[in-house]
């Protein structure tokens, strides 16, 4: 009936009602009867909302549809028992507080994750309670306040519905993934591949060291870094896509994760690229630990990184990828018994490491639980089986090599909220469509392309590449045609890509393997491919550099986030869509703030300084004084206009507040800063304040000390002044 979403509407008995509505207006004057006839409909409506609320049950207002129809008695599916499903429980509470977390605490991740787990006991108590008494499997999750539930019955499902710190129960959401959501692939080509006449002739006259970058990293500035030795040391990259390749030591495949044809299979090189800097393998020993590196939330059994789509393996590569290898013949990679070319294979942060946890199954398929609990693991890593959780083995950037368009996406907004209050850098792609020839505006629609506390990437198309697309002559700079473009009809305000970064023509070096042939006859080859995901590799492995050349930026995403938009060419002359926005200074929905500016980017980043200092009165630290920073003069001519500027996090204000200890601390662009200290304290007299203003330098990458004593309390010393008084003594 009209209660239900299961029957058309209307049912006999309304459709019954309504008709009668004319006749019951007929004999009023016909200026009267259009009004007559709203106003019954409406009277109508109103007792039908009251009718579905009485005829429905309290705890099923909770309860999402599709698990009601999952746990009656005459439902099965291949993955459950019947009349059996698994949900998430949501709470009235919400997301944790984590405004009371000093913004500019060195320890960000760790008193963030205590405050999440402190927020969870509290308000999951009574339902952890129920299941436990159920003996059913659940997981609390960290990154979002969320309680997974595990195969449960309708019984069950009433039971948690009817807890009152419950808000809602919803599916765990599942959808295929489609490859064409992450790249197109495309043949090398015949004059540019690292085997032909034409690069073994480019080859012998570089001479025998050759210093080669490809194009498009050239284009971004890579090659600039990596001569100035920006590597990103000290850093570590979270992948979550569909997997990890691992190529052991004695370079022998692990699990045979690849994908191909019939006739051969494909298996990413780029993985041996990256094996040095895997976290969980130790250069010196060549011990092998994956734990608290590998997670795979699909299959428990999963014991050591596999990719069966290769895709994650190739993200890494990009990020991370190490040419110095293939230049030093390391490898030691024989073709036909002679030596293989140099390759054409190359990433960004050449000496970050990587960890790595499948989001998307062996399988093709991904859940919105598979993508969380891998997001928990970018935040606190755990074992193999998912427990002993480690805050300070978190990342320092997580890239998203995915598109999820069923997961919710306040879901997603809350834990990427949850990893910039932690200090994780969350970076993105935006999905991949062909459009044919139709508008391409307002394709977006998926996680992560609308999260509003994450860089989403776009791909470009430079002017250096063969590719060739349908929206521009070749040798042009050009938006990559394949890009998905906001706006989003739930957030038409958000503008969906923030940057672009290349990618078209990324070159990956590839094992291919014939059925049944034995090892020593495989062959290597030269592979590209194109896509977003590695638009979006690109600008995490530069978010990694600019984290490892200044460390005092660390656990502080928003200057990441404001220093690589300020930092981007605008691209005020490409072609574009005019999806909306502004095509001058940005953002827009075409190419949002611009393409990414390696060395613009890093130096920025380079240009913020800390300052820190404790507060004490009468040699005791003053917890709660409040520390406010104001710009008074730039330490360096930065391009205008204001609204360029005000993109970069702590460039005119920024404020603190004292610890237990007295301590606080601040991350300041360079230049001069006013600061202002202010307490406030009770005394016999009243209310009083203290306030006390200081100039100091901030020089970047420097940190700077200080210290203030604020004035002892004055009703003390008035007090003290007036017992001397009466005792004789002079009051002083």
């Amino acid at each position: 009936d009209a209660c239900s979403s299961k029957r058309p509407y209307p049912h006999t008995r309304h459709a019954r009602r309504i008709a009668r509505l004319p006749h019951m207006c007929e004999r009023m004057a016909p200026h009267r009867v259009e009004r007559c006839a709203v106003v019954l409909a409406a009277a109508f409506l109103l007792v039908l909302a009251v009718e579905c609320t009485a005829t429905a049950e309290p705890w099923e207002q909770k309860v999402h549809p599709l698990l009601l129809e999952r746990t009656s008695a005459d439902h099965a599916r291949d993955d459950e028992p019947p009349g059996t499903t698994d949900f998430f429980v949501r709470f009235h509470s919400g997301a944790a507080d984590l405004s009371h977390i000093p913004e500019h605490a060195s320890d960000r991740r760790r008193l963030v994750y205590e405050a999440l787990h402190k927020h969870a006991r509290s308000s999951q108590a009574k339902v952890v309670a129920e299941l436990e008494d159920a003996s059913v499997e659940y997981d609390v999750l960290t990154v979002v306040n969320r309680v997974i539930v595990r195969a449960a019955d309708r019984a069950l499902l009433q039971r948690v519905a009817m807890i009152q710190e419950t808000s809602e129960l919803s599916p765990n959401w599942e959808f295929h993934v489609d490859m064409g959501d992450f790249e197109r692939d495309t043949e090398a080509s015949p004059a540019t591949a690292p085997d032909s006449a034409a690069f073994r002739e480019r080859k012998q006259q570089r001479g025998a060291e050759p210093e080669y970058e490809p194009a498009y990293l050239a284009r971004i500035g890579v090659d600039e870094l990596h001569a100035n030795g920006v590597l990103g040391e000290g850093t570590t990259v979270g992948v979550i896509s569909t997997g990890y390749q691992w190529w052991d030591p004695n370079g022998e495949f692990v699990n045979g994760g690849g994908y191909g044809t019939d006739e051969y299979t494909v298996f990413l090189k780029a993985s041996t690229l990256t094996r040095d800097t895997y976290r969980g393998y130790n250069v010196v020993t060549g011990e092998v630990n994956h734990n608290h590196n590998w997670f795979e939330p699909y299959d428990s059994s999963a014991m050591e990184p596999s990719d069966s789509f290769a895709i994650g393996s190739a993200i890494t590569g990009v990020a991370v990828g190490d040419l110095d290898k293939w230049r030093a013949g390391t490898l030691n990679e024989t073709r036909n018994g002679e030596p293989v070319e140099e390759l054409q294979a190359m990433g960004v942060a050449t000496r970050a490491q990587h960890i790595h946890c499948r989001g998307i199954s062996l399988s093709g398929f991904g859940t919105e639980l598979g993508y969380l609990r891998c997001l928990d693991f970018m935040l606190a890593p755990f074992n193999l089986q998912g427990n002993h959780a480690r805050p300070d083995l978190g990342v320092d950037v997580i890239v998203l090599g995915f598109v999820c368009t069923a997961c919710p996406l306040d879901t997603f907004d809350e834990a990427a909220a949850t990893l910039n209050a932690a200090g994780v850098v969350v970076v993105g792609q935006t999905g991949v469509l062909n459009h044919d020839g139709g508008d391409p505006c307002g394709s977006a629609g998926g996680t992560p392309e609308v999260l509003t506390q994450a860089m989403i990437v776009g791909g470009f198309r430079e002017a250096e590449s063969d590719y060739l697309q349908p929206n521009s002559p070749p040798n042009e700079d050009a938006v990559w045609y394949y890009n998905r473009f906001g706006p989003h009809a739930a957030r038409p305000n958000v503008n969906i890509i923030d940057l672009l970064a290349p990618a078209a023509n990324i070159w990956f070096a590839f094992v291919r393997v014939a059925p049944h042939v034995p090892k020593d006859e495989t062959y290597d080859s030269p592979y590209q491919l194109t896509g977003t995901s590695f638009s979006a590799a690109m600008v995490g492995g530069l978010s990694l550099m600019a984290i490892g050349s200044n460390t005092l930026v660390r656990h502080h995403p928003d200057i990441i986030y404001g220093a690589a938009f300020y930092s981007a060419q605008r691209l005020p002359d490409i072609p574009s869509f005019a999806c909306g926005g502004d095509y001058v200074n940005g953002p827009n929905q075409d190419w949002g703030y611009g393409l990414v500016d390696g060395v613009a980017f890093v130096n920025t980043v380079r240009a913020y300084g800390a300052l820190e200092g404790i507060v004490v009165r009468e040699r005791v630290p003053v917890e709660g004084a409040r520390v406010k920073a104001t710009r008074v003069a730039s330490g360096d001519a930065k391009r205008e206009p204001e609204a360029i500027t005000d993109l970069l996090e702590f460039y005119n204000d920024a404020r603190a507040t004292s610890g237990a200890d007295g301590s606080w601390r601040l991350v300041l662009y360079e230049g001069v800063w006013r600061i202002t200290y202010a307490f406030e304290f009770d005394s016999p007299i009243g209310r009083l304040s203290d306030v006390i203003e200081q100039e100091v330098t901030i020089i970047g990458r420097e940190a700077t000390s200080t210290s203030v004593a604020l004035p002892g309390d004055p009703s003390t010393c008035l007090l003290r002044c007036l017992g001397n008084a009466i005792g004789g003594d002079r009051c002083i």
